[in-house]
């Protein structure tokens, strides 16, 4: 069986997943790009604008929404958020993997106990 603080840490993994209720899952891209004006500078391909877009995917098609820049904190935030979740969810995973080969290792035991067959 697993240890204890295993058993203690996966619990309070678990508590915490309400805090992540506001994460968005997907990837926070800066890039470059032109605005559309045709006396701009960077129609010519020159100081280009720098812009925030979020890439996500919905319902399996990859959607990309801008993101304006009072708005990339917020985002950020909510982004870190999924990133934990990510790494909690992965360590709740490596502790159910152990105890799963916990519970086999325990089985096969029994099975090779010559005092549990009477």
């Amino acid at each position: 069986m697993p240890t204890s603080p295993d058993l203690k840490k996966r619990g309070a993994l678990a508590r915490r997943l309400l805090r992540y209720r506001e994460m968005l899952p997907g990837s926070l891209v800066f890039t470059h790009t032109r605005c559309g004006k045709l006396n701009c500078l960077c129609a010519q391909g020159e100081h280009l604008h720098p812009i925030c877009q979020f890439v996500a995917k919905v319902r399996g098609k990859t959607q990309t929404l801008y993101i304006p820049e009072d708005l990339v904190p917020w985002v950020q935030e909510r982004f870190r958020l999924y990133k934990a979740f990510q790494e909690d969810a992965a360590e709740i995973g490596r502790i159910n993997l152990e105890i799963l080969q916990e519970q086999k290792a325990r089985r096969r035991e029994r099975k090779t106990d010559p005092a549990s067959r009477s």
